[in-house]
């Protein structure tokens, strides 16, 4: 009977680290952009670079979301993915599929017809896509993290433009338009991440919390 109460309390450890953290990549400068969410960007397609450093440890990153300027909505034909990249902060090249580590990219997020009601503010991180099912693992020892966005028929009533950085230190950006040839540069979306460490506890605290809800248990039953 302790043999299996010691089971069962030992199942209970993982649960203390599912929380998920967030992290935000990019400081708030008042400065915004219109890429690739914007109402007249005519942005196809959009790639960000995430500096390793402001991730802390590994883990699954189960959702992204960025900060509209106003209140509004955002609706488009959108898929997003996620994959590694040997690229530094700054110098993403304009042939795009260039920046991706082979191998390592994966869709995290894709919906024709999105639509999303959000609210304005530069720290309004409203404009949510959740990854459900689909969350990346991540490891910053790997590599910079590569946003890689496709997208089409954006709404021209939609929002104007979002939270931007562009001190070229955590993030930077490199796209196509419809009507101009590829560019590349020092900007990036302030990105808010939520990422589920996988660390997990050493043996010896994973072993005394064990011994100590048995404990607790004999314990009970000598009340009884």
């Amino acid at each position: 009977m302790y043999i299996k109460k010691l089971y069962f309390a030992l199942l209970l450890v993982p649960a203390f680290n599912s929380n998920a953290l967030p992290i935000l990549a990019g400081d708030d400068h008042l400065y915004h952009n219109g890429a690739p969410f914007g109402e007249w960007s005519n942005t196809t397609r959009y790639q960000q670079i995430y500096i390793s450093s402001i991730f802390s440890s590994s883990g699954y990153l189960e959702s992204m979301a960025f900060a509209p300027i106003r209140d509004g909505y955002f609706s488009a034909d959108i898929t997003i993915k996620l994959s590694y990249s040997d690229k530094s902060i700054g110098n993403l090249s304009t042939d795009l599929e260039s920046n991706i580590l082979t191998g390592s990219q994966a869709v995290v997020f894709s919906q024709s017809g999105f639509y999303q009601d959000v609210t304005g503010g530069t720290e309004n991180f409203s404009l949510l896509f959740d990854f459900g099912h689909n969350d990346f693992f991540y490891d910053p020892t790997m590599g910079n993290l590569l946003l890689d966005i496709a997208i089409s028929n954006v709404d021209q009533n939609g929002i104007s433009a979002v939270s931007a950085d562009r001190t070229d230190t955590y993030t930077s950006r490199s796209y196509t338009r419809l009507d101009s040839p590829p560019l590349a540069d020092e900007i990036g979306l302030r990105t808010m991440f939520e990422l589920t460490p996988t660390q997990v506890p050493e043996p010896a605290t994973f072993w005394l919390f064990g011994l100590s809800m048995l404990g607790l248990f004999g314990f009970k039953r000598k009340l009884c």
